[in-house]
């Protein structure tokens, strides 16, 4: 994922099995799901796979919740 580097955030906990009540890692997870849905032509079953097997409801949730955030729009555009 993109901005990860940048905000000390580990792949492997925005897009691992465990889940984690840490408000950054979730918002973060949220963002990388709205992103991927609006700006890759995968599925949201595969979305969901790529993130540790998470089901495809879970997804439509956290892209709701993704959309939400101040960054979206910014990143959105910039990644176009």
């Amino acid at each position: 994922f993109f901005f990860q580097a940048e905000d000390g955030i580990r792949d492997d906990l925005v897009t691992g099995v465990q889940t984690c009540a840490l408000p950054i890692l979730s918002q973060a997870r949220h963002l990388v799901w709205a992103l991927a849905y609006d700006l890759t032509p995968h599925s949201l079953p595969k979305i969901g796979r790529m993130s540790g097997g998470r089901d495809h409801t879970t997804i439509i949730h956290g892209i709701q919740q993704g959309r939400k955030h101040h960054l979206f729009e910014t990143l959105r555009d910039e990644l176009r």
